[in-house]
């Protein structure tokens, strides 16, 4: 199974989700599920677990069949990937333990070419004083100088529980989704409609490195 990750956020993201029961009973984790789409050419995936319960007789299923599709590891079935078919809502359900459980799956659409664009706003400036160009050719947030590649993990396994405004808010605030600042506050971009999908995209087609706990 593919694991892997980088983006915008930093050390924003170390805590993890809440579970979907705050009883000592299994539940799934993360309590919500968001991931994103876009025309087929982008994989875009998002794990869950089984926290709770030590059990290895799991059964997952997606609701929706064409929304997504769920695969277990091979190794631990308590944990499993949700790949993405297309945008929309639907419900993974996991049974252990002789409970059925179930959360909520949302996938975004996101457009052609949005992931590309996000690759891009994470890379050094690309400012006229380092190219000679105009400012107009201003493509890169610079990200990338103090996030270092694959130094903090934002892939889906730290964010595949937080919503896009969520994740939106932590880039334009430095507030992180569980009330922590980012860099000291110091992280705040003001992205167009344009950049803010492409960042969003990027995030969720990075390849989960680890499980949710």
């Amino acid at each position: 199974m593919r694991l892997r990750l980088t983006a915008l956020l930093l050390s924003l993201f170390a805590a993890s989700c809440g579970s979907s029961d705050d009883s000592s009973g299994p539940a799934i984790h993360p309590a919500k599920l968001y991931s994103g789409y876009d025309d087929g050419s982008t994989t875009y995936q998002v794990p869950a677990a089984i926290v709770g319960s030590t059990s290895k007789s799991v059964k997952w299923s997606v609701v929706d069949g064409s929304i997504a599709s769920v695969d277990p590891d091979k190794t631990n079935p308590r944990y499993a990937i949700v790949t993405t078919k297309m945008a929309g809502k639907t419900t993974l359900k996991a049974t252990v333990d002789g409970q059925t459980l179930s959360v909520p799956l949302t996938v975004t659409q996101y457009p052609p070419g949005a992931q590309e664009l996000g690759n891009e706003l994470y890379q050094i400036d690309k400012s006229a004083q380092a190219t000679g160009g105009t400012p107009e050719d201003v493509k890169g947030l610079g990200c990338i100088g103090c996030h270092g590649i694959g130094g903090v993990n934002h892939s889906p396994s730290k964010l595949g529980g937080f919503d896009d405004a969520a994740l939106l808010k932590t880039v334009a605030t430095g507030v992180t989704p569980t009330g922590d600042l980012a860099n000291n506050g110091n992280h705040k971009f003001t992205l167009d409609d344009t950049q803010q999908t492409a960042i969003l995209s990027r995030l969720r087609s990075l390849t989960p490195i680890d499980w949710p706990q």
